[in-house]
């Protein structure tokens, strides 16, 4: 398992993976992985939760539930921003867990791409090793994206978790664009897509030669390829739930890392404080008291979201980027 999860599970993040042990055997397990979620103006420490899974013999007696609140009291310790966690279960939920952010969701449906034709220079293929350099290098240009180094790069593509594959696209045998692609019955999606948007058009010579379903393609708001995929015919687009669900952590601390995002934004500084009751966001002269829940949609963005003080609006919702390799 560790071989397939190397970014959760490999021997690098050891110290960070949790356990519960019957006997000599190992019954539960939690990964916990820490990185940054870099925005055009600011970087937020944030933690990472996954591979979380417990022996189906040992399941019922609160041992994930255990794990998780390890992790999260030692996140909370190393005064980690936000808290990322695979999934939507009722265990996350009940530690304060939730739905925010969003991303926009596009659909090509195969009377649309199977009409791309990609330039003849351009030719996709499988991803290689020697292609990490370039890859990193495409990811690196993209904001917001959650920080990697070159290796860990590496090494999850080359385990193709959970089914995902990394497909290179070549212009005249230099590297221009890469794509995280996964195939499932009738709908192929792309989690993560950074590079020359124009290449993308062939990205159909990735898919198995019998797929005739939909490409699903996740993106930040702001992503150069959602504006290519708006001039085709029949791709439709509309915002979706953020991948995943996020809890705050130290919510001070999280502020504190976004006061030049708020500078950036002509915004007053911005002071978070953890209450009884909710968290406190003030700039000095406004102040807004709401539960976490509520913070996070109003911070994050939620169609349901309660509306910040005018002279803040400007600032928020703070955009996020689909896990793709990142988290698993």
């Amino acid at each position: 398992m560790g071989a397939e999860f190397p970014l959760f599970l490999g021997p690098d993040n050891a110290h960070n993976i949790f356990v519960a042990s019957y006997h000599s055997d190992i019954v539960a397990i939690l990964g916990l992985f820490y990185t940054t979620l870099l925005l055009p103006y600011a970087s937020l420490p944030v933690a990472m939760i996954g591979a979380v899974a417990t022996d189906p013999l040992h399941r019922g007696r609160g041992l994930a539930g255990a794990l998780l609140d390890a992790a999260l009291n030692e996140a909370l310790v190393k005064r980690t921003a936000v808290v990322f966690i695979s999934g939507d279960r009722a265990l996350y939920r009940r530690r304060g867990a939730c739905s925010a952010g969003y991303l926009i969701h596009y659909l090509v449906p195969f009377e649309a791409w199977h009409k791309w034709q990609p330039h003849p220079s351009l030719q996709w293929r499988p991803y290689a090793p020697s292609d990490a350099p370039h890859l990193f290098r495409l990811h690196s240009y993209q904001l917001p994206r959650f920080a990697r180094t070159l290796n860990t790069m590496d090494a999850v593509i080359r385990a193709q978790p959970c089914g995902l594959r990394t497909f290179t696209a070549c212009r005249n045998g230099t590297p221009v664009a890469y794509a995280v692609l996964k195939p499932v019955r009738e709908t192929a999606t792309v989690s993560e897509f950074n590079g020359d948007p124009a290449s993308f058009q062939g990205i159909p010579t990735c898919l198995p030669s019998t797929f005739t379903g939909t490409l699903s393609v996740l993106l930040p708001p702001t992503h150069p390829l959602g504006y290519e995929l708006r001039r085709f015919p029949l791709v439709t687009c509309r915002p979706a739930p953020f991948d995943g669900t996020l809890l705050w952590s130290d919510f001070s601390s999280a502020m504190a890392s976004l006061l030049p995002h708020c500078n950036a934004h002509a915004v007053p500084p911005l002071h978070g404080e953890q209450l009884l009751n909710g968290l406190a966001l003030t700039d000095r002269s406004v102040r807004a008291v709401l539960s976490p829940s509520e913070m996070c949609a109003a911070l994050w963005g939620a169609p349901d979201a309660p509306a910040l003080p005018l002279p803040w609006q400007s600032a928020f919702p703070l955009p996020l980027c689909p896990y793709g390799l990142d988290f698993i």
